[in-house]
Formats: C-alpha cells, structure tokens, sequence
C-alpha cells in the first residue's frame, strides 16, 4: 500500500557547536491514527507521501502527493499521524467498478496543529490511469 511516510533529522545547535543526530522513523499504512513522541529538541525534516489510488485492468492508480517541511519541534511533543491508504482509508472514495481514490496523510502537533497534509493518487479508470497527488515542500 504505502511505503516511507515520514523520516525525521534533527540538527540541535548551542551556542558555538552543532549536533546533528540522525533521528529515522518510517511508518507504515495500518488502517488506524498514530502518534510519535519526538526525542530530542531541533529541527526536523518531515517527508509524508498520499497514498497511491486503486488499479483497474492493465491502468494503473495515480501516485500519492510528496510532502516535505523542516520544522522546530521539542522533545517530548507529540505528533499525531494519519497514514492514507490504498484501499479508500483516510478520506479515499470507493470506487463501485473502477479503482479506489487513495487516502490523504497527514501530521499535526499539538503546538502548531496540521503540519503536512499529503494528497492521494487517483484511482484508475476503464479509460486510463488515475492522476497523481500533488506535491510540494515547505
């Protein structure tokens, strides 16, 4: 369904020297919201991706949007994640005879709220493949 949906890199800085300390967590698509609880204070690289729209015959799904954000989160704040899934989970239509419309993702925070909200893919037709989700970085 979906692969990687969000990696994470957090840069601290003090004063005159900078860590960086390599912070990775991929979640996968599980049909239910999550949370993570982030371990250390700094900046952050979220990457969050839609989920692909459904297959019909030989067409293919739409891929899901690509998102990404550097953020400053602090340790101990939670993020909230919704993970789109192939099958119309997390706002995807249900297609009657052609393929699903994926699933948006998303992550919030309860400091800042939504952060990243990531499109789905179409889902494919008897007439041709699905569109692609949007995407874009901030």
């Amino acid at each position: 369904l979906t692969g990687t949906v969000f990696t994470a890199s957090a840069e601290d800085s003090a004063e005159e020297t900078v860590d960086t300390i390599q912070v990775s967590k991929t979640i996968d698509f599980s049909q239910e919201a999550g949370s993570y609880t982030v371990p250390y204070t700094g900046f952050y690289s979220l990457t969050l991706t839609g989920a692909q729209g459904g297959n019909y015959g030989s067409y293919q799904g739409g891929k899901g949007g690509l998102v990404q954000a550097k953020v400053y989160l602090e340790k101990g704040e939670k993020l909230t994640y919704i993970i789109g899934g192939q099958n119309g989970f997390s706002g995807g239509g249900e297609g009657n005879t052609y393929g699903n419309g994926g699933g948006f993702s998303c992550v919030s925070t309860e400091k800042y709220g939504t952060i990243l909200i990531a499109g789905a893919g179409g889902g494919a037709s008897g007439t041709g493949d699905g569109k692609a989700g949007a995407s874009g970085s901030v």
